[in-house]
């Protein structure tokens, strides 16, 4: 069963620091908030992240073209852990935890 993290500490000491990979994309967000990777076509992915409320926030630029700001619910089940944009009523992208 998927457990919710609502909150920067429990990111920080259950996903962050671990890369997360999807396909031939992958990403770190690393324990001091910065976001780097590859993208599915190999373009670069970098940016920050911060929590708002129950939120994991994020500000990314993928292939130098900046992304709007996102809200996005987290869930973690095992070593798959769950983004659902848009405070959690948007699409979502999963990613093994390694």
């Amino acid at each position: 069963m998927a457990e919710q993290i609502t909150d920067k500490e429990a990111f920080l000491e259950k996903i962050a620091g671990r890369r997360h990979v999807n396909g031939g994309a992958w990403v770190i967000v690393s324990k001091d908030g910065k976001v780097e990777g590859v993208g599915p076509r190999g373009g670069s992915i970098s940016g920050n992240l911060f929590w708002e409320g129950a939120y994991y926030c994020r500000t990314i630029v993928f292939d130098d073209e900046p992304m709007p700001e996102n809200h996005q619910a987290v869930s973690l089940d095992g070593d798959t852990v769950t983004y659902t944009r848009d405070r959690g009523t948007g699409s979502s992208m999963t990613w093994t935890l390694e």
